[in-house]
């Protein structure tokens, strides 16, 4: 599967632990494409990353388009 927008980063700290970061941007028009990457990406807790990203959306821009 190819990524259009999310972008994986590893890094380690001295003691060994590691953490994977997500990240993107988009453009308000490109929105529903992102989460559409996220839910193909994600497929096990994409209902509730959704549902959390719609709200975060909401909060920021003031709007769910």
């Amino acid at each position: 599967m190819g990524l259009d927008y999310l972008d994986f980063e590893y890094s380690e700290d001295e003691d060994g632990n590691g953490t994977w970061d997500a990240m993107a941007s988009v453009a308000d028009k490109r929105w529903h494409a992102l989460l559409a990457e996220v839910h193909q990406s994600c497929c096990g807790r994409t209902k509730t990353f959704m549902a959390a990203a719609h709200r975060w959306r909401k909060a920021v821009t003031g709007t769910m388009t």
